[in-house]
């Protein structure tokens, strides 16, 4: 199980006037998670990013209530080495100091027994990130607020592939999920009480994060208890998706709950959302938080 990797990269930036600034890096890497497909051996990856700093625009110079104000925008193209996965057969002997766990009893040979089964089409996991975003500092430095939106594609994702039981397992690893992911962060921070030994600041912030499978493998156990429970991975909804039985009330002259069981599909043994309801994720829908800093002195509290 031991992972080598070699790498090289270069980084690259320019500033003009203190005012546009451009950064570039790129980066490969190579790995024997790979085997001998020298295709997969070295990973091409790279990224970019622009910074306008629009304060020192000479005719921000009459703007006296900013303090500062900069948008940026960045791109790149990562991949992710799944490193629990081997190119090679990896076997072991006993760990048991039994006998009939040693030798076999037919033929005396040492047995050995499979720790690793080999993956050799395995390939990166791809992943392509988007960021704007922009801050703004106002009134000589008590306020600052921040915008910043991303967007993430993910693609060969290593998921797990359902197989006729004659290959000896139940389920092998494949490149097989896609998933997009996009959102935006803002946050706020503002200093109502500034004095020379005294600081009070309070900060704000807030995200909505949104994400989709687009393509999943099919090795997973489709019950309708991994539907309820948040794990079942269905293409064309978020990653914390959930079901659940369609109640239609009770029935007044039994007593009993009512639940709509219509297939509103063609594989209702293996699929349970074609008999269940769409209910939502398990994610919330806004994730935010309330900061403070308090400073005396030489001595700061934070919460």
């Amino acid at each position: 199980n031991v992972v080598n990797n070699l790498g090289a990269y270069i980084t690259a930036g320019y500033t003009y006037d203190n005012r546009y600034v451009l950064s570039m890096s790129a980066r490969t890497d190579a790995s024997n998670r790979f085997g001998q497909d020298t295709r997969q051996k070295f990973n091409p990856v790279w990224a970019g990013g622009i910074r306008w700093n629009v304060y020192n625009e000479k005719w921000m110079d009459k703007v006296d209530w900013i303090s500062n104000l900069s948008v940026k925008a960045s791109f790149g193209y990562q991949r992710n080495l799944a490193s629990n996965f081997s190119p090679y057969l990896i076997a072991r002997p006993s760990t048991s100091t039994a006998t009939a766990t040693i030798f076999d009893q037919n033929t005396a040979e040492y047995l050995l027994y499979i720790s690793n089964l080999p993956y050799t089409n395995l390939r990166w996991e791809k992943n392509t990130t988007i960021n704007l975003g922009a801050s703004m500092v106002l009134f000589k430095n008590r306020v600052l607020a921040t915008v910043e939106y991303y967007q993430k594609i993910g693609k060969d994702i290593i998921t797990y592939l359902t197989v006729p039981e004659e290959y000896g397992i139940e389920t092998m690893p494949v490149n097989g999920g896609s998933m997009n992911n996009h959102g935006i962060e803002l946050g706020a921070s503002f200093v109502p009480v500034r004095t020379k030994d005294f600081t009070w600041s309070v900060g704000f912030t807030m995200s909505k994060n949104f994400n989709e499978i687009t393509k999943t493998a099919n090795a997973q156990s489709l019950t309708w208890k991994t539907a309820t429970s948040g794990y079942l991975y269905h293409a064309g909804y978020p990653v914390s998706g959930f079901w659940a039985f369609d109640y239609q009330g009770v029935n007044a002259a039994t007593g009993y709950p009512m639940i709509n069981l219509g297939i509103k599909g063609s594989d209702s043994l293996n699929d349970p959302t074609t008999y269940m309801k769409y209910m939502g994720k398990m994610d919330p829908d806004l994730v935010s938080g309330v900061s403070m800093l308090f400073r005396y002195k030489k001595l700061t509290m934070s919460t």
